[in-house]
């Protein structure tokens, strides 16, 4: 495959419980990366970063971790943020007037395409949204093949409780955890997780209890 300087050759070894897939480069001095590498590049787990910004506030930091085979960033930031950046950090800055907004972030491959974006809402601590908000709950659950991304709000300082209970009601899994005000992402691992399959998590925080169903791998 190729006809370039790492031009290779694929080889698959099949196993009675798994297949597996190798380049190996013809010249013997290039060294091929692992088959995964020669893809689109995964969508970032998540943006880190404040969610509850200042009017004229400048040189935020935001981040997300870097993917593996991805060769450059894109950004996209609504009216009122501004900043650049091609890498997986940026530094941000809020206009006198802004009230609510999102920043987003594609991981590009050269020659293999964008992966798709990954979002963070950001508001401004003491705009009318902010405050709309403080009446809402949003609990929403993604999963890749190794975590389980929790994504919330909590509308001030507080104590939260997520609690997994399997098909029959059974605890199988709790934890407590402190929480500042504004939108929060916790992630955690399946292995945590003796019960694979259907699941019902419940968020609890203040006051409010929210659950949803999903499937754990």
């Amino acid at each position: 495959m190729g006809e370039v300087f790492d031009e290779n050759y694929l080889k698959v070894v099949v196993l009675p419980d798994t297949v597996t897939f190798k380049l190996i480069a013809l010249n013997n001095t290039v060294e091929m990366k692992p088959i995964t590498w020669y893809n689109i590049p995964e969508k970032p787990d998540s943006i880190f970063g404040p969610t509850s910004v200042f009017h004229s506030q400048s040189d935020l930091n935001f981040y997300i971790k870097p993917i593996e085979n991805a060769t450059n960033y894109s950004w996209n930031l609504s009216g009122g943020i501004s900043g650049s950046s091609d890498s997986s950090f940026i530094k941000l800055s809020f206009n006198e007037n802004f009230q609510t907004g999102k920043i987003s972030v594609t991981a590009f491959h050269d020659g293999f395409g964008e992966s798709e974006p990954e979002e963070l809402q950001v508001i401004a601590s003491n705009s009318t949204y902010a405050f709309e908000k403080q009446n809402e709950i949003s609990f929403d659950i993604q999963q890749n093949q190794n975590n389980l991304l929790l994504k919330f709000y909590s509308n001030q300082p507080q104590n939260a409780v997520i609690t997994f209970y399997d098909i029959f009601g059974r605890t199988i899994y709790k934890t407590a955890f402190y929480v500042n005000s504004g939108y929060i992402s916790k992630s955690m691992e399946n292995n945590n997780f003796e019960v694979k399959g259907l699941v019902i998590i419940e968020l609890l925080i203040g006051n409010k209890r929210i659950t949803k169903k999903t499937i754990i791998n």
